[in-house]
C-alpha cells in the first residue's frame, strides 16, 4: 500500500511522509511513495505551484462519499468530468474458518447426534461417567438462553423470530415447523462449535447435539468419532411424552384449546425432522443406530462404545 491510511472515528488520517522521506534531494521517489506521486502528478496541481503530496487527499469519509465534496478537495471537476476519482481500499472482510482448521481444534471431540427418543443423552451421560468424559448438552436451557442472547438477527433469525403464543407455536403446518426447528439448529451450530473447542483443551468432550448436520459433521470430525442415534417412528409416539423432561411441554399443550389434537401434531412433527434427518446420515455414510421397542440402554451402549473405540 503506497500511502499509510488510520481508520478513526469515520475520518481517514493520513500520515505524512517521515522526515527521512522529506530529506530526499530533488528527483528522487522513495518506492513507498512512487505509485502515490505518479497518480498525483497526473492531476492538476493547486494553485501555481507543486502541492504537498498529502494536499490532494480527501481529509475526510464524507469526501469519499460525496464526489462533488471529493472534487472541491482535489481541485477537480464534479464527477464524470475527471479521470481521477480517488480509490480506497476495503478494510472489511468476512470471516471464514475452513473445516481442517476446525477438524485440527476438535479432535479431542466425540459427536453424538440424531433425533429425539433416540438415547442421546442417556448414552452420553453414561459414557461421560464410565470412562472419565466431559458431557456437553447444548439442548439444556442454560446453554440455550446464553446462545439466545449473542445471537443477532441478521445472522440467527430463526433463533430470534418473534413468539406469538402456544397455540401458534405448537400448530403450525408440519412443514413449517419443522423447517423452523431444522434451521434454529442449523443457527446454533456454531455457537455450538466454539463451546466444544474450548471445553476441549483440558478433557475429551462427548456432545449430545440433534442440530448436528452429517455432511457437517463429516467434515470436521473422523468417522469413529461420530455416530448418531434414532428410535423409529412407534418407538418415538410411544415414548415422546413418556420422558421426564418433556412433562413441562407436555403441561404447556395440556393447556391449550385442543390439547390431544396438538400432542399429536407434535408428534407428527417430530416424525418429519426424525425421518429427513435420518436420510442425511444415510447417505453420508456415516454410522447410526436405529432403536425398536425391542432395544436395551445396554445394547446401544454396546454399539456405541465399539464405534468410539472404548470398549
Amino acid at each position: 500500500m503506497p500511502i499509510r491510511r488510520r481508520l478513526s472515528r469515520g475520518s481517514i488520517r493520513v500520515r505524512p511522509p517521515s522526515p527521512r522521506l522529506r530529506r530526499a534531494t530533488p528527483g528522487q521517489v522513495h518506492p513507498r511513495w512512487r505509485y502515490a506521486v505518479t497518480r498525483l502528478r497526473s492531476s492538476k496541481p493547486v494553485g501555481s505551484r507543486a502541492a504537498h503530496p498529502t494536499q490532494h487527499l480527501p481529509s475526510s469519509r464524507s469526501a469519499i462519499e460525496s464526489p462533488e465534496r471529493s472534487a472541491a478537495v482535489v481541485g477537480q471537476r464534479p464527477s464524470g468530468k475527471s479521470r481521477h476519482t480517488p480509490r480506497w481500499p476495503s478494510y472489511g472482510f468476512d470471516m471464514n474458518i475452513s473445516d481442517s482448521v476446525l477438524k485440527a481444534h476438535l479432535g479431542n471431540v466425540l459427536w453424538i447426534g440424531g433425533a429425539a427418543c433416540g438415547g442421546k443423552t442417556t448414552i452420553t451421560d453414561i459414557l461421560a461417567t464410565k470412562h472419565g468424559l466431559l458431557a456437553y448438552h447444548p439442548e439444556d436451557e442454560a446453554h440455550y438462553l446464553r446462545h439466545k442472547q449473542i445471537a443477532c438477527e441478521q445472522d440467527h433469525p430463526a433463533m430470534l423470530r418473534p413468539f406469538l403464543g402456544w397455540e401458534w407455536f405448537f400448530n403450525r403446518s408440519i412443514d413449517e415447523y419443522a423447517s423452523a426447528v431444522i434451521d434454529s439448529d442449523r443457527e446454533r451450530v456454531e455457537m455450538v462449535v466454539l463451546d466444544t473447542i474450548k471445553l476441549s483443551e483440558t478433557a475429551t468432550v462427548v456432545v449430545d447435539a440433534h442440530m448436528l448436520e452429517p455432511d457437517f459433521v463429516g467434515r470436521i470430525a473422523a468417522p469413529d468419532k461420530a455416530i448418531f442415534l434414532f428410535a423409529d417412528e412407534s418407538t418415538l409416539r410411544q415414548t415422546m411424552f413418556a420422558r421426564e423432561d418433556k412433562q413441562d411441554i407436555l403441561g404447556v399443550i395440556n393447556a391449550l384449546e385442543d390439547p390431544d389434537k396438538t400432542r399429536e401434531h407434535v408428534l407428527d412433527v417430530s416424525c418429519e425432522v426424525a425421518a429427513r434427518k435420518l436420510e442425511q446420515v444415510k447417505a453420508s455414510g456415516l454410522r447410526y443406530v436405529v432403536r425398536d421397542r425391542t432395544s436395551t440402554v445396554e445394547g446401544t451402549l454396546s454399539l456405541v462404545e465399539e464405534h468410539f473405540g472404548l470398549s
